[in-house]
């Protein structure tokens, strides 16, 4: 045992001797760095300038509303009208929302059933995209708590006389007397671990999937290393039946030293979950990146060839692979990538089995392969 766990050592020393290792083993630490950075960054999908003419109570209520409401969409306050128009025209703002002084009475009016039309506010675009429709759902929901106490008031007045002699304040005292305990909607997903994961921000989710892709790259360069050893004669003491064992242990080494700086990384930014799932995730994970790397390794017997491949399935991998994307047309393709099935497994519990099918998979066809070149050979 203590011989093995000398070789385990020794194996991961020399690891850190090769520059492309290291390179890979920084880029996890930095990708982390520069989406933290970014995620802190006003961002959003559209950019709304906000103002108020005047100083109208449940204006200003809706404009702080809105502007800690949201990361999707980027609010920002104006002081004037005039200002949030010159903002959209010069294309510094997709749109804007102008309240005017006496948005409270608008309000108020637009709600009851028998009013004339009003607008109660104003909205400026400089072209009608989808975030921007979709924004004007935003703006409805933050207006839509205002708009109900009219809209009780009105509705109670208008059908049901019992109440004609009510104030208004009797009236509101049971719309505001009333609590519902109640969720209206829950969130699932199918076959879901049941954790619910809170990020930094929407710009902080695909971090996960392209640190599985640097990882997988690992698995590929450690495949490179050991091809190298091999024409070096380093594994020449070891019979050609036992060097898959060796080629595993190397590929496992260095995909396991990137799959520890990833676990330290996701917490970091506040992507990881229960520890137990992450380690069991990352340990499957790393079995199938390892075995993964092996096959290619069998596949093109070269390392020119496979190191020719490498930028290439990085690309692939963050296209194809759920990493910012998930089209159901790319399916079969994704498949066969070990990034799909560990990001997937974090969250889905049947994922843990395919994961273990893909790793068995792997290594029947690396066997397959290494056997008909032996024979070929």
């Amino acid at each position: 045992m203590k011989q093995y766990l000398k070789w385990f050592w020794l194996l991961n020393k020399r690891l850190y001797k090769k520059v492309t290792f290291v390179a890979l083993l920084l880029l996890i630490p930095l990708l982390t760095l520069f989406f933290s950075l970014f995620a802190k960054e006003s961002g959003g999908f559209a950019h709304i300038a906000l103002a108020a003419d005047g100083d109208d109570a449940v204006a200003g209520a809706v404009i702080e509303e809105l502007l800690d409401s949201s990361e999707f969409i980027r609010f920002t306050r104006c002081a004037s009208a005039e200002e949030a128009v010159r903002m959209v025209r010069n294309g510094e703002a997709d749109g804007a929302w102008l309240f005017p002084s006496d948005f409270e009475e608008r309000l108020a009016a637009f709600s009851k059933v028998h009013s004339p039309y009003r607008p109660a506010l104003t909205v400026v675009e400089r072209e009608a995209t989808v975030p921007l429709r979709l924004s004007h759902e935003k703006l409805s929901c933050a207006l839509y708590k205002y708009c109900s106490r009219a809209l009780y008031t009105d509705y109670i007045r208008d059908a049901l006389p019992v109440f004609d002699g009510a104030s208004e304040e009797e009236l509101l005292a049971y719309y505001d007397g009333f609590r519902a305990d109640i969720a209206l909607f829950s969130f699932e997903s199918a076959s879901s671990s049941g954790e619910l994961v809170k990020t930094n921000g929407y710009l902080m989710t695909p971090m996960r999937g392209l640190f599985s892709v640097v990882v997988t790259l690992s698995g590929l360069a450690a495949a490179l290393f050991f091809m190298r050893d091999e024409q070096k004669g380093s594994f020449s003491f070891l019979p050609d039946s036992k060097k898959p064992f060796a080629a595993f242990a190397c590929g496992f080494i260095a995909v396991l030293n990137l799959a520890a700086v990833m676990l330290i990384s996701l917490y970091a930014a506040g992507l990881g979950i229960s520890p137990l799932r992450e380690v069991g995730a990352l340990l499957l994970f790393a079995v199938s990146g390892c075995l993964f790397g092996m096959l290619l390794q069998q596949i093109t017997g070269s390392i020119r060839v496979l190191c020719a491949l490498l930028p290439l399935f990085a690309v692939v991998m963050i296209a194809v692979c759920p990493v910012f994307f998930n089209f159901a047309s790319l399916e079969p393709l994704r498949l066969f990538f070990p990034p799909t099935y560990y990001i997937r497994s974090v969250y889905r519990n049947e994922y843990f089995l395919y994961t273990a099918l893909y790793c068995l998979g792997m290594a029947a066809l690396y066997a397959l392969l290494r056997r008909l070149r032996w024979r070929a050979g």
